[in-house]
C-alpha cells in the first residue's frame, strides 16, 4: 500500500507540474500579444500625429467674442429675474 501511495503522489506531482507550466505558458503568450498590441497602438498614434493637418486644433465652434456676449446676456437675464425682486 505504501508503494501505491508514493506512485500516486509522484503522478499527481507530475500532472501538477504540467498544469503549472501550461498556465505559465498561457500567461507568457498573453503578455506577448499585449506587448505587440501596445507596439501597434503606439505606431498608429505616431502615424496619426504625423499625418494630421497642423491647423486642425480648434475645438470650439463659436467665436470667443460671441461666447462672451452670450455669457453677458445670460448674466443680465439672471440679474433681471432674480436679483431685482
Amino acid at each position: 500500500m505504501s508503494n501505491l501511495k508514493i506512485i500516486l503522489i509522484a503522478i499527481a506531482a507530475v500532472l501538477g507540474a504540467f498544469l503549472a507550466l501550461a498556465a505559465i505558458g498561457m500567461i507568457i503568450t498573453a503578455l506577448q500579444y499585449l506587448f505587440w498590441l501596445t507596439v501597434l497602438c503606439l505606431v498608429a498614434v505616431g502615424a496619426v500625429k504625423l499625418l494630421k493637418r497642423p491647423g486642425a486644433k480648434r475645438l470650439e465652434g463659436k467665436e470667443p467674442i460671441n461666447a462672451l456676449k452670450n455669457a453677458e446676456r445670460t448674466l443680465e437675464e439672471y440679474k433681471r429675474r432674480y436679483i431685482a425682486k
